[in-house]
């Protein structure tokens, strides 16, 4: 009972700020937006039989709730009808398929549509759930078809497709002519049509988070929480200090990242449940019925004074400015009466919170950049494919890196970028700590500065993107980069080379030329003759300048 009064008191509060007169609050999650085709989802429609999975992640729906209806993108003109078709849906952590025998088991639970699939005219074809699916929020969104029909359209017949993200195997496919798939026993089917695919039919998902319906008096309130399978009757409760159902601001995490737009100064949010529900009550509808309900909502910029936060009153920020341009600092969201004397509301409701800059980094293929932070301690922004390294050892010729789940304030560090394409990737304030010492060779700095040029007693070497290099004269280096001062070192560069043998590892320059006479560029490229093209190149790991 105490937990469903929390929740219920979550809802309330939602109710009370976006106020509707009936109805539901739902909402529509689009994803893919490729103009591709595909025959192959959400049925193989060149086959008579199959049976297909596909994958959409958290990431990409975004949100909890209940998914009443599903949609594809029928492409072909001319219509079509598959009558014995099965639909199934499935939580799942996976978020790709290992082979094409990895297939997602399914059961009589996970069905949530039968009936047949009869488009008339390219667009959205929309499927109405027999049984509407709790879709928890944080796991992945296994959706399977299971079409039984004998006959098929053929390859004209087609749905529109986008690309998975990275090329990750995230639909698979079992088709064949003449054996009918199981969708309950998928991993003794006896065809040999098994595929993976790269791509993914574009869907659109119906998702109801809750429903509220309010009587035309405004006294009563009727709310359905679909996942947890629960209907609560209320009096509308008007008054925001009121000890049963104060009005409250739930879900806001106390801290909130946010990145610089591209090409730009100002700053916007990364996408976060609390984002979303600030875009909400940021909406203009969201803002019409707060309006009318007699509340409105305003942001205010806080001062830290050794310890006690202050909150400028006098120049408040509207929702819309305040999402369109979310500087790092510290804020608190306030919810009152739009007018003491004719809202029915007294009191206030707030929560604190701070907006912390996360920090961009672009890469190019397979390289590295380094990086230095005087003041956070960074990870990388969840799952982005990344990798951090800091360097744990100097030798004559090489340097040895050390991979690292994030990196502590005045460490210098690296980033990969293990992909096919030059990316940016968010470094994300962190209080992680991490017990990892780095060589006292690698320096970083705050702020622009300059790399001294190499003398008898010390060499200095930049980076890059592959492998540390001389610094024969002095050198301009920005803010928050890192370089190695080696004392006494005679290498012309120093190759990076891994504690874990990394698969991704450059290869090092140093040891086999200084056998073989082997000739290197400043990339760590090995030559296969003699160089023709003027510039500076590596031998018997001794600068080579060809003019």
């Amino acid at each position: 009972m105490n937990n469903m009064k929390t929740i219920s008191r979550y809802i309330m509060t939602l109710a009370l700020l976006l106020t509707a007169a009936t109805g539901a609050w739902a909402k529509e999650v689009t994803i893919g937006d490729g103009t591709e085709t595909t025959q192959s989802f959400p049925i193989d429609n060149y086959f008579n039989y199959s049976c297909t999975e596909e994958i959409y992640t958290a990431d990409e729906i975004g949100t909890e709730g209940t998914i009443n209806a599903i949609s594809f993108y029928y492409h072909y003109g001319t219509s079509y009808e598959a009558s014995n078709v099965k639909m199934f849906m499935k939580h799942v952590t996976r978020s790709a398929f290992g082979s094409s025998t990895d297939c997602e088991p399914l059961s009589e639970t996970d069905l949530v549509w039968t009936g047949k699939i009869a488009p008339t005219g390219a667009g959205w074809y929309t499927f109405t759930l027999d049984t509407p699916f709790e879709y928890n929020g944080t796991d992945n969104l296994l959706v399977a078809f299971f079409d039984g029909t004998s006959g098929f359209p053929g390859q004209l017949y087609t749905w529109r497709q986008t690309a998975s993200p990275d090329g990750a195997y995230m639909a698979l496919s079992y088709f064949n002519d003449n054996i009918i798939p199981d969708p309950y026993n998928l991993s003794n089917y006896s065809g040999n049509s098994k595929s993976l695919y790269t791509y993914r039919a574009n869907i659109k998902l119906d998702i109801e988070p809750f429903s509220v319906e309010i009587s035309d008096d405004m006294t009563e309130a009727t709310f359905t929480m679909h996942a947890f399978d629960a209907t609560v009757n209320y009096d509308i409760v008007r008054d925001m200090e009121d000890e049963t159902y104060p009005v409250e601001f739930s879900g806001l995490s106390q801290k909130v990242v946010v990145k610089k737009k591209t090409g730009s100064e100002t700053y916007e949010p990364l996408t976060t449940p609390t984002i979303q529900l600030i875009d909400q009550l940021a909406a203009t509808d969201a803002q019409n019925i707060i309006a009318d309900a007699g509340i409105k909502v305003k942001v205010l910029k806080g001062t830290d004074n050794n310890g006690t936060i202050t909150y400028d009153e006098t120049n408040p920020l509207t929702l819309e400015a305040f999402t369109a341009d979310m500087q790092p600092g510290l804020y608190k969201i306030v919810a009152e009466p739009a007018d003491a004397t004719t809202s029915p509301y007294t009191g206030t409701a707030s929560l604190a919170f701070e907006a912390i800059a996360g920090f961009p980094v672009e890469i190019a293929a397979q390289e590295y950049v380094t990086y230095y932070s005087a003041n956070d301690n960074l990870t990388l922004e969840e799952n982005s494919g990344a990798k951090l390294y800091t360097i744990t050892g100097i030798g004559e010729t090489k340097a040895t890196a050390t991979e690292i789940p994030s990196a502590n304030k005045e460490m210098p560090f690296l980033v990969y970028n293990p992909t096919e394409e030059t990316k940016t990737f968010l470094l994300i304030p962190t209080d992680a700590e991490i017990n990892q010492t780095c060589a006292d060779e690698f320096k970083g700095t705050a702020t622009a500065t300059t790399i001294a040029a190499s003398t008898d007693a010390q060499t200095n070497y930049a980076f890059n993107g592959k492998q540390f290099v001389w610094v024969r004269t002095a050198l301009p280096v920005a803010a928050n980069k890192a370089w190695l001062e080696v004392p006494t070192s005679t290498a012309r560069s120093i190759a990076l080379v891994f504690a874990d043998d990394d698969a991704t590892a450059i290869s090092a320059v140093s040891g086999s030329p200084a056998d073989n006479g082997d000739i290197y560029d400043l990339n760590g490229r090995k030559l296969d003759k003699k160089p023709t093209r003027k510039g500076v190149y590596i031998q018997n790991g001794r600068k080579v300048v060809i003019k």
